[in-house]
């Protein structure tokens, strides 16, 4: 859970503490970029089937310190990108995009998204998982993502949406509104089938295609109203910072990764 409150006076951001025995950048400090090999069966589902979501909500800092052992488990944290690229027309589903190389630096391992480096792995045959198996994983995601209602989903994000639109108004936004934002969220979700098609066709496996959902719908959307009671439950994610303002809109975008986290049967499988 995340919340926003005040400790010793200071106004701040909590979240739940994860237990775990470390981040993947152990493995990367011990193996390098060939550190895909080592990981077992179950590590690798796991991490192909958070892709789907980092797509999903236009994260593309999901780097390897973000990925944690947890009791036999891979567990994914800080989401505080989320949306951050959403309507970059450079914006792709593909192997080699990593809008943060001008931060982290083109070829930093540690930093680069970790798909990346595990998604070219499995395609070559280096890992524990084959790329069929990767693919089935994916699908059973995109069709739990698929059964949740488009007007929940935008019911989710809409807190979020206004506090970044309405409220902060950063300058990194100037090009959208809250509306178009919405726009490209949910499009985001309609066609999120066919964005792994076609990634995964990119990769030289089938995908499976039976949906009626295959491409976003062109057709405009009234703008819907907040709910008194959205959903409250975010896992640990957010956008931290010292204003209060910004902490609300962390606050409203954990808020609604936790809505669609439980949809989809999330954190795990």
């Amino acid at each position: 859970d995340s919340f926003a409150g005040r400790m010793d006076d200071n106004f701040g951001s909590f979240v739940r503490w994860v237990e775990n025995k470390g981040s993947l950048w152990n493995d990367v400090r011990k193996y390098g970029r060939e550190f895909s090999a080592q990981l077992t069966k179950d590590e690798l589902k796991a991490i192909v089937r958070e892709h789907v979501l980092d797509w999903l909500v236009s994260n593309h800092d999901p780097h390897a310190g973000h990925f944690l052992r947890n009791d036999g488990q891979i567990k994914a944290i800080d989401k505080s990108q989320a949306f951050k690229y959403i309507g970059r027309p450079d914006e792709r589903l593909v192997i080699d995009y990593n809008p943060n190389a001008n931060i982290n630096g083109e070829d930093n391992t540690y930093y680069m998204p970790i798909y990346n480096i595990v998604l070219p792995a499995i395609r070559d045959g280096k890992t524990k998982l084959s790329l069929k198996e990767a693919r089935q994983e994916v699908e059973s995601v995109i069709a739990r993502i698929e059964g949740i209602k488009d007007s929940d989903y935008e019911q989710a994000l809409l807190p979020y949406a206004i506090f970044r639109f309405d409220v902060v108004k950063g300058s990194e936004d100037n090009h959208l509104t809250r509306e178009k934002f919405m726009e490209l969220a949910l499009a985001r979700k309609v066609s999120l089938r066919n964005d792994f098609v076609n990634f995964y066709a990119s990769l030289g496996t089938r995908f499976n295609t039976s949906s009626s959902n295959l491409q976003p719908s062109t057709q405009p959307k009234t703008p819907i109203s907040p709910k008194t009671n959205s959903p409250s439950s975010g896992y640990t994610l957010g956008f931290f910072g010292e204003h209060e303002t910004l902490l609300a809109l962390g606050r409203s975008i954990g808020n609604g990764l936790g809505f669609i986290g439980k949809q989809i049967g999330y954190l795990g499988k």
